[in-house]
Formats: C-alpha cells, structure tokens, sequence
C-alpha cells in the first residue's frame, strides 16, 4: 500500500508510515485479543444487563476523556502560540481569565452525567457498594475534568475553567443520580424491558452526541455544499488538519458506538429480519450522519459514519466471539 503511493502525485511514500501503520495494527489486534479474553472470564457473572458493564463503561469514559482533551467547539490551536508543550500551557493559562458564563459548554451537562452514571454501575456490578462508592467517583471525575483541561492547554487549546467545573459537576450528578436510582430502576425494570429501555436511552444519547448543538442551518447552498467528493472520501476531511484532533476524534467515534453494538449482541431488537443483527444501529448512524447536512456547525462526512460502523461492529463480535449467548428480543414480537 505504501509503495502504490510513489506513483501518486499527492501522497509521498515513507518508511515512518508503514513503521506507524504496522504498529497500529498490531495495537488494534493486541487490544481486541485483551478485550476478547476479559470479556469471556466475567461470562457467567452478574451482569445488569447480559454482559459485563465495564464493556460500555470504559468505552464511554475514554469517549469523554476524548472530547475534554480536543473539545469538539474549540479545538483549534489559539495562533501565534509556539514552543514546548510548557511554553504553550503557560500562555494558555495566562488567557484562561477572565471567567465567563459564555464558556460554559451546555452540551456537556447532557454528555457527561452518563459517564459518571456507567462508572458506579460498573462498580456496583464488581460488588461494591453503589451509596458509598459514588462519591469516589464524583472526586476522580473532578480530578480527571481539571487535569484534562490543562492537558489541551499543552496542545495549545484554550483553557477554560468554566469547562473544567461544568463537567466534574456533570459527571458527579451522574454518579450520584446511579447510587440513587440504579436499585430502583433494577427492580422496576427487568428482562428485554431492561434492555430495550437501556437500548433507546443509549441512542438519544448518540443523538446528543451527534447533533449538537442543535441549531438547524437554514441556507440551501451550504447544505449542497457538502455533497462534494471531498466528504464522501474516507478521512480526507480529518487529513487536512492531522493533529492530535483528528486522532482522537477517530477514537472518540469509534468508542461511542462501541456499547451500543455490544448490546445488540445479547438484546437485538428482533432475532430476524430487517430488524435483527446491527440493522437498526447502521440505520441510526447514517441519519445521524446525514443530520449533519441541516446543523450548523458540523459537515456530514462519510468517515464518521464508517468510524462509527467499525465501533459497532466490533463491539458486536467482541460479545459474540466470547461466548455469550442471546437472550432475547428487546421489542415483543407481537
């Protein structure tokens, strides 16, 4: 593949690319072999849901560690800032007063209550106690929203305490709305209503995640305008920046959808027909994809569709390959 790009007038054909290409690979097949392998020994164990909680959980946490490092809104590199990573936290710093209510990043107090939410249910599945252990959560999720507001300002990202506060308050919510809830909903909801409720919930989160942040955008031209080959050519749009940006965001993408399929292994909505395997999850993404057409502030391109497909895909045969068994339809047949 590297040496079809010497004929190439555009790309250039390196050493460092097959090193970087070869490693990745290995990385991805060494992680799905670990993941494999820790999702078959918690087969058989209590699960609230099938199948272990960590698998969505962590997915999801690394998600949002992607968003507070290279924030969606404000990622771009503040110009006319160089040097070392140091050089570029102090002078992000020295910019991140004065506080503003304007910086508060709304979206996040919808986006990252789950995280909180998935980490005590995933320690309450591991046995520990859901009522003491939430407020272990609150503290890590606090430490983690303030540390990764001054990793971006490394990168040359603007700091924003405003930020920091909104998601360690976020996703102390979450923690503490799982220790007070997560028993309730165990005992009021069971079975394929579990999963299907699990199943719904999940989505209207990827909706969130995908069309924030909600304005509709109203000019035909732009619309068209993104119907151009550049957005239906896999990561030409992410090769135009190739940052750290464009590297967590493909990650991000991708462990989004992740849970999503990873439930569709044991609760698919139907077993047959249109309705069975990953069918629905495809369906979503493309419309969530193609939403991106009427928002302002994001471009449809076809990577994040496929980056999101991969995730599913992959979350689907991780459950699948380790054993576990197919417990039902989420929806009635009837």
């Amino acid at each position: 593949m590297e040496g079809l790009q010497t004929f190439s007038p555009v790309r250039t054909a390196s050493i460092i690319d097959v090193t970087t290409n070869t490693l990745g690979t290995l990385g991805g097949a060494l992680t799905v072999a670990v993941l494999v392998t820790e999702v078959v020994r918690r087969r058989g164990a209590r699960s609230y849901l099938g199948l272990p909680t960590f698998l969505a959980a962590a997915a999801y946490l690394l998600a949002v560690c992607c968003e507070s490092v290279t924030p969606l809104f404000r990622s771009e590199p503040v110009t006319g800032v160089f040097g070392g990573p140091l050089f570029r936290l102090r002078a992000m710093l020295l910019l991140a007063t004065p506080l503003s209510l304007a910086q508060i990043p709304l979206s996040d107090i919808l986006l990252y209550p789950p995280a909180g939410f998935l980490a005590v249910m995933w320690l309450a599945e591991s046995g520990r106690d859901a009522s003491r252990g939430w407020r272990g959560v609150a503290a890590v999720g606090a430490v983690a929203a303030f540390l990764l507001e001054l990793a971006h300002g490394m990168l040359g990202v603007t700091i924003r305490w405003e930020a920091a506060v909104t998601d360690a308050a976020s996703i102390g919510f979450g923690a503490w709305a799982a220790a007070r809830w997560l028993p309730v909903l165990t005992r009021s909801l069971r079975g394929a209503a579990r999963a299907r409720t699990a199943t719904y919930a999940y989505a209207a989160l990827l909706g969130l995640w995908g069309w924030r942040p909600f304005y509709p955008r109203l000019d035909g031209a732009e619309i068209l305008g993104q119907l151009t080959l550049g957005h239906l050519v896999p990561l030409e749009s992410l090769a135009e920046r190739a940052d750290v940006f464009s590297a967590l965001h493909v990650a991000q993408q991708f462990l989004l959808y992740l849970p999503l399929g990873a439930l569709l292994a044991v609760w698919p909505l139907r077993r047959r027909g249109r309705w069975g395997g990953l069918t629905p999850a495809v369906a979503l993404t493309a419309v969530l994809e193609l939403g991106h057409l009427v928002i302002e502030e994001r471009l449809f391109d076809v990577t994040n569709f496929l980056i999101a497909v991969a995730g599913l895909a992959i979350g689907w045969v991780v459950v699948r390959r380790s054993g576990y068994p197919v417990y039902g339809e989420s929806i009635s047949s009837g």
